[in-house]
């Protein structure tokens, strides 16, 4: 997934379009999914991201239980990190000045020129109209940020895992 810098950040809001649309292309068989993140509060680990898993788990015709687990910072690694160390090393050998520059980059990052069964990168570009408002939409779903229903404080940073 790719975006400028005028039509998103790299907030939660980024992320949860992206998550979005990797939901909905999944096989309709699919009923529990689990997404691994870091933890990286202004992108995954927050009530942004608990309203929208919630939201999907209520909407989504056939999904029915979302995991979201945290890995321990520095001590994990994620294959979306390979993924980035192949671009940067491709980025290497071309200059970038546009978003088509940078498309391009990421799907030489792993091309058959490198490995022949190897397919390149699916690089999707999100336009402003596709983010999902997702601040918004956790304003509806929680109401208590701090307090569960049992009473419990929570404690948003120390969270492991979300089951939904």
């Amino acid at each position: 997934m790719i975006w400028t810098e005028i039509n998103g950040k790299r907030g939660s809001i980024e992320i949860v379009s992206a998550i979005y649309i990797w939901i909905m292309k999944l096989p309709e068989a699919i009923t529990h999914v689990t997404i691994y993140s870091d933890t990286c509060s202004g992108q995954n680990r927050n009530q942004y991201i608990a309203a929208f898993l919630l939201h999907l788990v209520h909407t989504h015709k056939t999904i029915k239980v979302i995991e979201q687990k945290y890995l321990e910072s520095g001590n994990s690694f994620m294959e979306v990190d390979s993924m980035h160390s192949a671009i940067e090393k491709e980025k290497r050998f071309t200059e970038a000045y546009s978003i088509i520059d940078w498309k391009r980059i990421m799907q030489r990052a792993r091309s058959n020129r490198h490995n022949k069964n190897v397919t390149p990168y699916n690089v999707t570009e999100f336009l402003y109209q596709d983010m999902i408002d997702v601040k918004a939409l956790a304003l509806m779903i929680i109401k208590n940020k701090t307090i569960a229903e049992d009473g419990e404080t929570v404690h948003w940073f120390e969270n492991k895992m979300s089951m939904i």
